[in-house]
């Protein structure tokens, strides 16, 4: 049984013609000789993507976070105001509203300690603000 090496090129059928194509609809010719192994990659190369990558993350989370505060806030505001105006509806759909912001806040505040845990990151540096950990009450 003989065997036969790959070549070079493959064709790949595609359904449209992309940019990268010869000019014939449907064809396209990929080089397979430049391919790396995944092996070659270098640890410490994949570990600083990886940090960086946490620190994004938790920079967005941290983001969000704040806006959920705010959030929170202007609801319970607007929950002093539609009592004292005596509007119950008004009232209890604020108050839905707050224990759902709540309930997102406590999530992104768990996904922000799993990954600073999971990354050992500077909470002072790398352009990740400073995290608050303010409790909130729950409104119940």
């Amino acid at each position: 049984m003989a065997s036969t090496a790959l070549p070079k090129t493959r064709i790949a059928r595609y359904s449209h013609t992309p940019a990268y194509t010869d000019g014939r609809p449907g064809l396209a010719y990929v080089d397979q000789g430049n391919a790396r192994p995944a092996a070659n990659v270098d640890q410490a190369a994949q570990d600083t993507a990886d940090h960086q990558q946490a620190e994004y993350f938790v920079g967005l989370l941290t983001q969000s976070r704040d806006l959920l505060d705010q959030r929170i806030d202007k609801y319970e505001s607007q929950v002093a105001i539609s009592q004292a105006s005596g509007d119950v509806e008004n009232v209890r759909a604020l108050r839905r509203m707050t224990v759902i912001e709540e309930k997102d806040r406590q999530l992104l505040s768990e996904m922000i300690d799993n990954l600073e845990r999971r990354f050992r990151l500077r909470a002072s540096g790398g352009g990740v603000p400073q995290i608050s950990r303010r409790a909130r009450p729950v409104v119940r």
